[in-house]
């Protein structure tokens, strides 16, 4: 006898959030913003981009959609310029506003297309009637 089992997903286009959420109306001032800045979803999904933050990071395409773990090639401050150890991610600033539901800066040296880049990052949790659903951060180059 023949078995068929369907399974259901939503689809991608779904899962970014709704133009009247709070970080739906985050995401759509980022997207539109001149200053350089980025909004992740509580998964630490990115969700919006502004053009200068694409720019600054040396960004062929907007990574939306993307862990930004793995948008963002984080460095630690030694000589050597090794990639950030699993300790120290957590505690950049767009993360830790998520996970500590707190205002939080600090600098962050990325890798860019044109070599790394220090950069200074303010970093907001974003809430609404449900709770925390995300992050705001706005980058300034040091």
């Amino acid at each position: 006898m023949p078995h068929v089992e369907l399974s259901l997903s939503e689809p991608v286009a779904l899962r970014r959030p709704s133009a009247r959420s709070s970080l739906g109306r985050w995401a759509k001032a980022v997207a539109d913003a001149a200053e350089s800045s980025l909004v992740i979803d509580a998964e630490s999904i990115v969700v919006a981009l502004s053009p200068a933050c694409q720019e600054m990071f040396g960004l062929d395409r907007p990574p939306i959609d993307r862990p930004l773990l793995e948008v963002l090639h984080l460095l630690d401050f030694s000589n050597s310029m090794r990639a950030l150890g699993q300790g120290e991610l957590r505690k950049i600033p767009p993360l830790l506003a998520l996970d500590s539901g707190q205002l939080a800066r600090g600098l962050m040296r990325v890798e860019c297309r044109d070599g790394p880049r220090t950069v200074d990052a303010i970093a907001t949790p974003v809430c609404d009637s449900a709770g925390q659903v995300g992050s705001l951060t706005f980058f300034c180059p040091v």
